[in-house]
């Protein structure tokens, strides 16, 4: 029993990722990726993108290069699965536009996301959430993300009943409380000997350990699995 709890809170989708959402076809975009591209669910076609080339040369990829609160440059149903790590926090909830009106950007980037992605693609994302300070500290982050958001893009979620225009229809499939440098360290390419691998199983359990019991931190960040239908 105790194993299955930590299991299910740590290690499922923080380490492991469940057999029948691993796929060797398909595309990739990991969003707002910067110098580094994560490819969470280990596609052999991974591409990056941000507004703008980063600083460093991305070893065997691609990037794609547009404002990432409009539309995307993908057609409908062409995308495996997106992924993104300290972005969302930075996608603004809502701007006024000269002869335009009102427009909400998050809910047009959660738009984009189900409409590029193909049925049954994951998007995965990290993000800094309240309560922690995380969320608030940095000066440009300007969407405060709760455990209860997530559920205004889930089947029948609240955005669908508001006049966001909301087209989005994802399933939740996962959402957890995570230390993000033990996400992000589980996230890189994953070593294919054995022995590497529960090595760094092993690190990643020693560092929630020293995170709760040693250090008696919280969580900063929550892992975000969505499907879409």
């Amino acid at each position: 029993m105790i194993l299955n709890r930590v299991y299910q809170k740590y290690l499922k989708w923080q380490f492991f990722i469940p057999e029948d959402f691993k796929s060797a076809s398909g595309i990739h975009i990991d969003l707002g990726s910067g110098n580094q591209i994560r490819n969470p669910l280990n596609f052999a076609n991974k591409f990056g993108s941000d507004y703008k080339l980063p600083s460093k040369q991305v070893a065997n990829s691609e990037f794609f290069i547009f404002d990432l609160t409009r539309n995307f440059p993908f057609k409908n149903d062409s995308i495996a699965s997106f992924s993104a790590f300290d972005f969302i926090e930075h996608v603004p909830r809502w701007e006024r536009e000269p002869n335009a009106g009102m427009r909400f950007p998050f809910v047009f980037f959660m738009n984009e996301i189900n409409r590029c992605l193909m049925p049954g693609g994951v998007f995965l994302a990290v993000t800094p959430a309240y309560p922690s300070p995380a969320a608030f500290q940095d000066p440009t982050h300007v969407n405060v993300i709760t455990e209860e958001t997530i559920k205004y893009f889930a089947e029948l979620g609240h955005a669908r009943n508001l006049d966001y225009e909301y087209s989005g229809n994802f399933k939740i499939v996962h959402q957890s409380w995570v230390y993000s440098d033990c996400v992000y360290t589980s996230y890189l390419q994953r070593p294919n000997k054995r022995v590497l691998y529960f090595a760094r199983l092993i690190l990643f359990l020693f560092k929630i350990f020293v995170n709760i019991y040693v250090r008696k931190n919280t969580p900063t960040h929550l892992l975000w699995i969505l499907q879409k239908i």
